[in-house]
């Protein structure tokens, strides 16, 4: 697991036993992992994997087959120091939000870097742990900066064009700002990790409203580290306190839970056809799940054939 996680205390060593399936394993080796956290699906079905403690991105078919990797650890351009989430805008290009080098990094979609910005520090454009990252569909980019309680936006070449947040519990401050996600209006979720709430602003960074509380009841969420949403619902949070994954509508209220027993889940993204894909961190692999909330289609992981349907709450192989 990433340091990062360690810190903020996510690893639950008893782990709830359940049948593994997905793909992935433990180690260095192509399709391998050490501490697989942020995931996101391009527009063309790839699966781009932030490979935290490997110090690389892993991408895969839609099916998880391997195609190709890239970086190493260290602070040269390229390379990545605890880098937790990653997000691609509507060419397919890579954004990174490099934890540990308190910058972003931006790849072409073969790769190839293109452009860095930021340091440490609270001025405007600097960062103290840069953690989630998103890409609006107009191109603007958004980083929740962990140790400066804020969110930051940019366009898609560094330029600084605003923030919101700041420290405290009232609502539109932040505890831990970590995971973010755009619903289709250009709204902007953002999970508050230390103060277990979802919350949801404006694509200038008004607040909206949230949801979420301290607890494990439904509706309730105990550290949320990602969030994801298809369209402008469903809401998917992946929980580190819980190690679960809940579903929410378009107005937060609790619907159900894809999955628990997950095994430290810290990323999660929903496909164009109603599978969702969760990074079990400790587990090291990536684990499908079709979402009952919405139209799947796919049956087939690698080599492996798994059947859902809407008696299967959790979306689990039958």
């Amino acid at each position: 697991m990433s340091r990062l996680a360690a810190v903020f205390g996510m690893l639950v060593i008893a782990m709830t036993p359940r049948p593994a399936f997905g793909w992935g394993a433990p180690g260095g080796g192509p399709g391998e992992f050490a501490a697989p956290t942020g995931i996101v699906i391009d527009h063309h079905d790839r699966v781009l994997v932030m490979d935290t403690n490997n110090a690389r991105i892993q991408r895969f078919t839609i099916d998880g087959s391997y195609i190709d990797g890239w970086g190493s650890e260290g602070a040269a351009p390229g390379q990545f120091q605890n880098a937790e989430f990653l997000a691609v805008d509507t060419n397919d290009t890579v954004f990174v939000a490099d934890f540990r080098n308190n910058r972003v990094q931006v790849f072409s979609p073969e790769g190839v870097f293109v452009r860095q910005w930021g340091m440490l520090g609270a001025g405007t454009g600097q960062f103290h742990s840069p953690l989630g990252i998103a890409v609006a569909s107009d191109g603007r980019v958004y980083v929740s900066d962990t140790g400066n309680h804020r969110v930051q936006m940019f366009t898609g070449t560094g330029q600084w064009l605003g923030q919101f947040g700041g420290g405290g519990v009232v609502p539109g401050k932040f505890g831990i700002p970590a995971g973010i996600a755009i619903d289709l209006n250009g709204r902007v979720l953002v999970a508050d990790y230390t103060n277990h709430r979802i919350q949801r602003f404006t694509a200038d960074g008004v607040y909206v409203d949230g949801f979420g509380e301290l607890g494990s009841k439904a509706g309730q969420l105990n550290l949320p580290i990602a969030v994801a949403v298809a369209g402008n619902g469903p809401i998917l949070v992946a929980e580190a306190g819980n190690m679960r994954v809940q579903r929410f509508d378009a107005t937060g209220a609790p619907t159900g839970f894809l999955s628990e027993g997950l095994e430290a889940p810290f990323g999660v993204t929903i496909d164009g056809a109603g599978m969702v894909l969760v990074a079990e961190t400790a587990a090291n692999r990536i684990t499908p799940f079709a979402d009952p909330s919405t139209p799947a289609r796919r049956t087939t992981w690698g080599a492996l054939k798994r059947r859902f349907g809407p008696d299967n709450e959790n979306g689990r192989p039958r």
